[in-house]
């Protein structure tokens, strides 16, 4: 995984705190809503988005400087990872 341990973490931490019922509910609403051709990819980054996390590229956009090193593959691949551990 090419994201530093610090943003990992980070990320880690915000989404921990998200209501693991709510995300189960949303989940469904997701499987219900029946658009997404990858309900899990959906999923995590909806969390994400749901810890108002902004992803900045470290010179004009402002937010955590992923973009400065990391692309969406990346990151999601972090994100599948940290729901993993969570047990989300």
């Amino acid at each position: 995984m090419k994201m530093t341990k610090e943003h990992y973490n980070f990320i880690k931490g915000a989404i921990s705190c998200l209501d693991k019922n709510l995300i189960k509910e949303h989940k469904q609403f997701i499987i219900d809503e029946g658009k997404a051709k990858d309900i899990n990819k959906r999923l995590r980054w909806d969390c994400f988005h749901a810890t108002k996390i902004k992803i900045g590229d470290g010179i004009g956009q402002d937010g955590l400087p992923l973009y400065s090193y990391l692309n969406d593959d990346h990151i999601d691949t972090a994100l599948r990872n940290i729901i993993k551990e969570l047990n989300i």
